[in-house]
């Protein structure tokens, strides 16, 4: 799936947003337009002649400019420089390593595995996905000036209509777990006209009780004054993969400690979680219209934290417009545990609203619902070793958004 990434300047700072699929049908540039464009730079730059130095592709690039300019150019010093047009062995090669560069540069993506590895193009050709990263949330962001002050969660509503309006995006299905989920379920209630649809992960409307609150609040000092502790690491393994953690496949609670406990800019996650505590309750059904955006709410069963918040939320809802999905045998981290189940239901759910009506999903996520139910050993091995039985979606159909956080 064709990815590429955006820092956005929004008056609550800058928001990382990584965009999967087609925005707008972007062509990269051919090389002989790449040297179009450092002819345009030399004229602006009014560069009467000058020496050439590139290294790999751009070598490659400076010499194709100077054959094609020889006046212009008084030497050329090219460092691991190829000439030819690429071969076949060397171009698989390149779209393996680009791919995996990608996998790497891209870790701070909670949705970059499910919408890239595990769903291949069932998205990306229908749909142009836009991931918001919650601001100072990226891996490697910078740590939070002193002084500064984490935008509250009605202000982040107001970034998400910046972004939204950046993208002359018109109308949209939105994706959110967790936090995200409670998020864009505000955004919805207050722009109904913006939302074709959304899908809820582990979402909480409620504001937060007594109890959590005084959790919640004891971490974020912890991690404010000692970085990442092991009470405040048990926290967030709860938070994210569920109540019995004993239950959990060892592989990924051990991928997710090491994630928190190597994690730089934790002074962000305090930031962020606090911004969490101070949340309000959505008010849903004291609306001026009745809400009616279509909803389908996923959940784990009894080891997710969050079944019994998703089953209150669901009963404030249209029953003719939501749909509660609870997944067997499953934690709170579903989109990794069954990807198979959560894109299966999350298609039926678009086809429901007219979306991709000519994707058959049976036969679209076969080998992923496979997967879900293989053992953990064997979805680890195929994820990093199978690549013949991706599904794939062929050609046609017509670009529609999707929008997480």
């Amino acid at each position: 799936m064709f990815e590429s990434e955006e820092t956005i300047l929004t008056a609550y700072g800058h928001v990382l947003v990584n965009v999967y699929g087609n925005k707008k049908n972007y062509r990269y540039p051919t090389y002989d337009e790449l040297v179009l464009m450092i002819e345009e730079i030399v004229k602006y730059y009014d560069v009467k002649s000058f020496v050439g130095l590139g290294v790999g592709a751009g070598a490659h690039l400076m010499l194709r400019y100077a054959v094609k300019n020889p006046d212009k150019v008084d030497g050329l010093i090219l460092i691991n420089c190829v000439e030819t047009k690429i071969g076949w062995l060397e171009w698989a090669q390149e779209k393996v390593n680009s791919s995996t560069n990608l996998l790497k540069a891209l870790a701070q993506d909670n949705f970059n595995n499910f919408f890239i590895n595990d769903t291949g193009d069932l998205f990306g050709t229908g749909f142009c996905v836009y991931n918001i990263n919650a601001p100072g949330q990226e891996l490697m962001a910078n740590e939070f000036p002193t002084g500064y002050r984490y935008p509250t969660y009605d202000e982040l509503v107001l970034m998400i209509e910046e972004i939204v309006k950046y993208y002359d995006v018109k109308s949209f299905v939105g994706l959110g777990v967790g936090a995200g989920a409670h998020l864009m379920l505000r955004y919805a209630v207050k722009n109904p006209d913006k939302v074709d649809g959304l899908i809820l992960i582990n979402c909480v409307e409620t504001k937060i009780g007594w109890l959590e609150w005084a959790q919640e609040k004891l971490n974020v000092e912890l991690l404010k004054d000692f970085g990442m502790t092991k009470f405040t690491e048990n926290y967030l393994l709860w938070h994210h993969l569920g109540q019995c953690l004993w239950e959990c496949p060892k592989i990924e609670l051990q991928a997710f400690r090491r994630y928190f406990e190597t994690r730089p800019n934790t002074g962000n996650v305090a930031a962020f979680i606090n911004s969490y505590l101070d949340r309000s309750t959505i008010d849903i059904q004291n609306q001026e219209k009745p809400f009616t955006v279509p909803i389908l709410q996923i959940v784990g069963d009894h080891r997710s934290a969050f079944v019994q918040d998703a089953r209150y939320l669901h009963s404030l809802l249209d029953p003719k417009t939501s749909e509660l999905l609870e997944l067997f045998e499953c934690g709170s981290n579903v989109l990794e545990e069954k990807p198979g189940k959560v894109a299966e239901a999350i298609l039926f759910f678009l086809q429901g609203m007219g979306f991709v009506s000519w994707l058959n999903v049976h036969d679209a996520v076969k080998e992923l619902v496979k997967k879900d139910e293989a053992p953990i050993e064997k979805k680890e091995e195929s994820k990093t070793t199978d690549t013949t039985n991706q599904p794939t979606v062929g050609d046609g159909g017509f670009i529609e958004n999707i929008l997480i956080i």
